[in-house]
């Protein structure tokens, strides 16, 4: 059986027009021609726009009788139809599901992930962002989804005997995985999973439940110092440390777990470690774990801040993890809260 694959698409300049400099020409109103390339503040760029529509008297009427004009680019429709016959296919945009529903139609009704207009009396009035940094925060979240799903090769890897042998490392009874996710730290990377300061992973809670587990890293290319390697501080799994920020009063060695491709990386997850953001080389990696069996009478209810969705759209977790030590932040995680 085929693995499922998925393509993701932007959509201004590779399937339709670029919608503002299309309505600057059809309204004739130059400004409008200003796009992300002359001004890389997206908040900036729209106040902009919607002081200039508001000015010219320009309303969401006006607007709908120019984009019925548009039409996709050329071919858009049987490329897009090609590629829908063989994967699944996403649209990520920064238009607006006003402006983009009228062409989605032309080009078969493709699934689309775009902003909204906030329209009063005809008037656009503000607008509304799907997610912040929604593009890459969207791709991140597809990346996040279980490899094992859609793999071969990760589902065999997963019952390999040379890893599930692993589980017995400790004598305590760990269980082999059955699931796991995948990891890409692209270059420059700033926030969410690939880039974390010092931490435990029962910052957020859940101590009893997480930090009795063994956390196995999978090098799918490798990593150094430039290129997102682990970090780890030897023996803080037994220390009664702070769960986020190092100690560096405890005589304890901070290590680097350098790896090429092929390697495994194993620690007890309430191990103060830290992800280095690649400085030269992207890196790859699939993460599973061996937990321990629940107890007689143990019952964890499924709380939604694990859940693979949450995960995938961590880009605070940096302030999160700083939180974890803060008895006055907003955002520290309180016992029995989650």
């Amino acid at each position: 059986m085929r693995p499922q694959k998925m393509v993701t698409l932007d959509v201004e300049g590779v399937l339709i027009p670029e919608v503002w400099v299309n309505l600057a020409e059809r309204t004739g109103i130059d400004e409008l021609t200003r796009t992300t390339r002359d001004e890389p503040n997206y908040d900036t760029l729209m106040n902009y726009r919607l002081e200039i529509l508001n000015r010219e008297g320009v309303t969401m009427g006006d607007l709908r009788d120019v984009l019925a004009e548009m039409g996709p680019l050329d071919g858009a429709h049987e490329f897009l139809q090609s590629l829908r016959d063989q994967y699944q296919v996403i649209l990520l945009s920064d238009t607006f599901q006003q402006f983009a529903s009228p062409l989605m139609k032309q080009l078969g009704c493709p699934t689309i992930l775009c902003h909204q207009l906030r329209v009063k009396d005809d008037r656009i009035v503000d607008y509304v962002l799907r997610i912040d940094d929604h593009k890459r925060r969207s791709v991140e979240a597809f990346r996040s989804l279980n490899f094992q799903e859609k793999s071969a090769a990760v589902r065999a890897t997963l019952a390999d005997e040379r890893l599930t042998r692993l589980a017995d490392l400790t004598g305590d009874g760990h269980r082999a995985p059955t699931k796991c996710e995948g990891l890409v730290k692209p270059l420059d990377i700033v926030a969410g999973l690939s880039d974390l300061p010092w931490h435990k992973d029962c910052g957020q809670g859940l101590h009893s439940y997480m930090c009795n587990s063994l956390t196995v890293g999978i090098s799918v290319t490798g990593a150094d110092r430039v290129s997102g390697a682990l970090g780890v501080v030897a023996g803080s799994h037994r220390a009664n440390t702070t769960a986020s920020v190092r100690d560096k009063q405890l005589d304890l060695p901070a290590k680097l777990l350098e790896t090429t491709t092929g390697d495994l990386t194993i620690h007890c997850s309430d191990t103060l470690h830290r992800a280095y953001p690649p400085s030269a080389h992207p890196r790859k990696v699939v993460y599973t774990s061996f937990t321990l069996p629940p107890l007689p009478g143990d019952e964890v209810a499924a709380n939604p801040r694990y859940s693979r969705e949450a995960r995938s759209e961590l880009t605070d977790v940096q302030e999160r993890i700083a939180a974890s030590d803060n008895p006055d932040a907003n955002n520290r995680y309180v016992p029995h809260n989650g």
